[in-house]
């Protein structure tokens, strides 16, 4: 509000509220407190009272009129069903219609009972049993027609057998759930009655809901279950909610990750990514990589070729300018006849000399270079678009990055170099096996993609589905084209939370220690061992007897010495310490300063307590010494 709240005296403007949230935070309400609060102390019907008078009487005005408008509506555009599912969040129109579509519906068995002089008295009698006024009814009909038109039911034959089916129910359903929520009986008089006689109630209820809907949440604290009508026991509900829960998180491992919009869409789309990734795999191994008959024959690789500067040289070779060079001879006939030479050919080729003449031998070795460095394996176009895609992402791995560079630069517009193709082998030989079988939804990669499948919901991702997502990521090598998604994940982790809200909470108590908190009491926190009852008792007991002005019947010996020193005489033959199980008390009493403030010194630096913490550590300790 503009002019803000008036408080003892105060103007509280929203400025103010929004400030003191800044600086100090504010604390959600308890669910179980705010259970108790609308059930118990009807928070939900009563204006706070410190609200102002005029901004009371302005919501009550609105109140009122929103009443009397809504009250108007039945009749002439709502039947009660609706103004209940308007104002209580109940679909009663929804449970009459599923009702009569059981009943009467194409399936139905229902027999159809003749209208007569009786049903138009019939239907009257229920909508006096609704309080319906008569100048209304007919209005109420025309809805309640609406309806059975909307659903199918429409019958001009048996409409007003429809019409009283419909009344019944709607009396019976308003029967159960008015009571509950408006705390009268379920007619138009008792709830225009209800509401005008509480319009405050009405006006707090209205402001509830009106919260809940800008959220588009439905109200939890209602006492009807929406689904079944019947009373709603919200603790039990919460109960059960909160041991489903528990059940689907043990089932699933673990809590789930909430996910955001933007992290389901990628993770959907690597999950796309690996299925195009296993159909590139499987189009390269089966249409380059692998025979595609039994005994690993030459003639069912893919087919070499040489690249036009090659076949160009070949053809200006002459029989006679190098005596006999069958092997060139022979690759420029299978270029000529066939496009290309298989592999058996050209491993005759490399098996025997090119040049039978052993005068031009110094030849051999430059076309044996020359041959290797332009002959290519021929790739069809789509095998082509399958390794572009499949290596364009750089590797982690720097020997699988190196065979990727090799591949790439191998890929020519004539088909592969040798280099390229041998590259080709190792990398294959790194993939899955079971995915280059037939068999290919029985591999590791695939397993990991249904796990995830499965486990990637609406707004969440399961512990399960997480975990195989992160398994499914790093066996792709995909690690820099994914730590932005993992590093999200991570951060939504329930988990990663859990642990980084413990460490702040354990550096918060730790840098208590010192100045607002000691170690007893941060054991105490910790383990619930209360050890300041034992130092106090003993603490009271020595103090009391150096304290003693000759009225206790044993005077403490060593007192001209001065509290320590005396204690230190006395402590070591102290038989309840070691009776006590404190192991090494005798050497340690021995082992202690002879002065008292060097012993106080020592004492503070075993425990690590910060030297600017001393004093305020000892105040504490003094504090908190009873006596």
């Amino acid at each position: 509000m503009d002019g803000g709240l008036v408080e003892d005296g105060r103007i509280i403007r929203l400025q103010d509220v929004a400030r003191l949230h800044l600086l100090y935070g504010v604390e959600p309400l308890d669910p179980a407190h705010l259970s108790w609060q609308v059930h118990r102390e009807g928070a939900t019907r009563r204006l706070r009272p410190y609200l102002p008078s005029d901004v009371k009487t302005a919501i009550l005005t609105k109140a009122a009129s929103e009443l009397r408008l809504s009250l108007d509506r039945v009749g002439r555009e709502w039947t009660l069903a609706e103004w209940v599912h308007i104002h209580c969040h109940i679909d009663l129109p929804g449970r009459v219609r599923k009702q009569l579509l059981q009943e009467f519906g194409s399936d139905a068995k229902t027999v159809y009972r003749q209208p007569d002089t009786s049903t138009a008295v019939e239907l009257e009698r229920w909508f006096a049993s609704l309080d319906i006024p008569p100048e209304r009814r007919e209005g109420y009909r025309r809805c309640i027609n609406r309806h059975l038109y909307n659903i199918g039911l429409f019958s001009t034959t048996f409409q007003q057998i429809l019409q009283i089916r419909w009344l019944q129910l709607e009396w019976k359903f308003l029967r159960e759930v008015v009571p509950r929520h408006l705390g009268v009986t379920g007619t138009y008089t008792s709830m225009r009655t209800a509401c005008e006689q509480h319009l405050e109630a009405y006006a707090t209820i209205s402001l509830w809901h009106a919260a809940l809907a800008a959220r588009g949440l439905d109200d939890p604290l209602s006492p009807s279950d929406p689904e079944t009508l019947i009373e709603n026991d919200c603790l039990a509900a919460r109960r059960d909610a909160l041991y489903r829960r528990i059940l689907a998180v043990e089932r699933d491992g673990g809590a789930p990750l909430p996910l955001t919009a933007e992290i389901r869409t990628a993770i959907e789309e690597e999950l796309n990514g690996v299925e195009h990734q296993r159909q590139r795999r499987r189009a390269i191994f089966f249409g380059l990589v692998h025979p595609r008959q039994a005994g690993n024959s030459h003639h069912d690789l893919p087919p070499l070729t040489l690249t036009a500067d090659a076949e160009s040289r070949l053809r200006k070779l002459r029989q006679g300018d190098i005596s006999s060079p069958a092997g060139l001879v022979r690759i420029l006939g299978e270029l000529r006849v066939r496009g290309g030479f298989d592999w058996r050919t050209w491993k005759q080729i490399c098996d025997r000399p090119l040049f039978i003449n052993p005068s031009v031998s110094a030849e051999e070795e430059p076309w044996r270079n020359f041959l290797s460095n332009h002959v290519r394996v021929r790739i069809t176009d789509t095998i082509r678009s399958s390794l572009q895609a499949e290596f364009s992402s750089p590797r982690v791995d720097l020997r699988a990055e190196a065979r990727r560079v090799r591949i790439l630069g191998g890929l020519t517009d004539e088909g592969l170099t040798l280099t390229a193709w041998e590259a080709l082998q190792e990398e294959v030989r790194e993939w899955d096996s079971a995915l280059l079988a037939d068999h290919s939804y029985d591999d590791h990669e695939a397993m990991l993609c249904r796990t995830v499948r499965e486990g990637l919901r609406e707004t969440e991702l399961t512990r399960s589905a997480y975990d195989a997502l992160r398994r499914l990521l790093e066996h792709r090598n995909r690690i820099f084209a994914c730590r932005q998604l993992l590093a999200d994940l991570h951060h939504f982790d329930p988990r990663e939370r859990l642990v980084r809200h413990s460490r702040e909470d354990l550096t918060a108590t730790m840098e208590r220690i010192g100045h607002s908190l000691t170690l007893s009491e941060l054991l105490y926190d910790i383990t619930g061992v209360d050890i300041t009852e034992c130092v106090n008792r003993y603490m009271i007991k020595w103090c009391g007897a150096f304290l003693d002005q000759g009225i206790a019947g044993w005077s403490m010996p060593y007192r001209q010495l001065g509290f320590y020193r005396a204690w230190k005489k006395l402590a070591t033959e102290e038989l309840s310490l070691g009776l006590g199980e404190v192991d090494g008390w005798h050497e340690a009493v021995l082992n202690l300063p002879e002065r008292p403030e060097d012993c106080l010194l020592h004492t503070l630096r075993s425990l690590q307590i910060p030297e600017q913490h001393h004093t305020p550590y000892l105040s504490q300790h003094l504090l908190k010494l009873s006596g």
